[in-house]
């Protein structure tokens, strides 16, 4: 995380699968299953985020390069 503050993804996984479990309980839904359902898209929807948030942020720009040709 950059000295700034960020963009991170944790808090919503967090919370999301505390709250998801109970909905999935409370509702009487299969809970391993809806798991193994909703976790490809879980891995599909936080990696772009992540990128747009990371690039959004400004933190994975990287430094100045001093190389010849790294101009």
């Amino acid at each position: 995380m950059s000295p700034r503050g960020g963009s991170s993804v944790y808090g919503s996984v967090l919370a999301g699968v505390p709250f998801g479990i109970y909905y999935l309980v409370r509702r009487g839904l299969p809970v391993l299953a809806m798991l193994d359902i909703i976790a490809p898209s879980m891995v599909v929807g936080a990696a772009p985020s992540a990128a747009i948030g990371c690039f959004l942020n400004g933190c994975c720009y990287g430094g100045l390069c001093e190389w010849p040709g790294g101009e």
